[in-house]
């Protein structure tokens, strides 16, 4: 829907521009001079605006790719090794594979955690924020 409206507004902002650029090469050369000043703030202003929903949706779109890369790992990796230990492999081989399978996907999964929650904890813990905080400071 984001991709549709960006798309939607930049044909529009695109018909807007031509208009314009019809009328300053039929006006005297003050007001082009405006105008152009003008036509170039409002392409600015659009393609930053562009820029900022672009993000978001790229933001949005890695997340996605993150998750469906960490369920890959987490499912069909050690499946694989699995089923490549049931039908191909000899036993010594096949487990190794499923062992080295199975730590890339929770080091895919546990160093990005790990980080997410030394980061939340790297803060002093306190377990009565706000107005409760001031009177056990007191208490003390």
């Amino acid at each position: 829907m984001l991709s549709t409206t960006v798309w939607w507004m930049g044909g529009w902002a695109l018909v807007a521009a031509a208009a314009v650029a019809v009328e300053v090469l039929r006006a005297p050369a003050l007001p082009r001079l405006l105008v152009a000043l003008f036509l170039r703030v409002v392409v600015a202003v659009f393609l930053r605006a562009a820029a900022a929903v672009f993000l978001r949706v790229a933001v949005v779109f890695l997340l996605v790719a993150d998750f469906l890369v960490v369920a890959f790992f987490l499912a069909v990796l050690p499946a694989a090794a699995f089923f490549a230990a049931a039908f191909f492999l000899p036993a010594a081989a096949a487990a190794f594979f499923f062992a080295v399978a199975f730590l890339a996907a929770f080091l895919l999964v546990a160093i990005p955690v790990s980080c997410a929650a030394i980061g939340e904890n790297s803060r002093p813990f306190n377990p009565l924020p706000g107005p409760y905080q001031a009177a056990d400071i007191e208490a003390a």
